[in-house]
């Protein structure tokens, strides 16, 4: 048994595993493509976000491509603003656009 479990954590916290937990019991998972920086690629990696999470792609500079198939929360949503910088959604096309209004680009 692990103490600390960090997906259990990252996942529940911004209501992946358990979407109803934050009052979102009627959200399907969608695909959500992430690109993750270099800095945190291993960590993402060995930690993975979510049970679902698939690397796609691994880049010469050590960042790295993932797909997940998850709830879109709000909490998720807060999640990838304040880590905008390390973390870019690449899709789909209504998160990225979203994530960018609320980081204010």
């Amino acid at each position: 048994s692990r103490l600390f479990d960090l997906h259990c954590q990252i996942a529940e916290c911004v209501g992946m595993d358990r979407p109803e937990m934050f009052g979102n019991s009627n959200l399907e998972p969608m695909q959500v493509r992430l690109w993750i920086d270099y800095e945190r690629a291993d960590g993402i990696r060995n930690n993975p976000l979510h049970q679902s999470q698939r690397l796609e792609q691994e880049e010469i500079d050590g960042s790295i491509n993932i797909l997940l198939n998850i709830p879109l929360t709000h909490e998720f949503e807060d999640y990838l603003v304040k880590n905008h910088k390390q973390i870019i959604v690449t899709s789909p096309t209504s998160l990225v656009n979203k994530v960018k209004k609320l980081i204010g680009e």
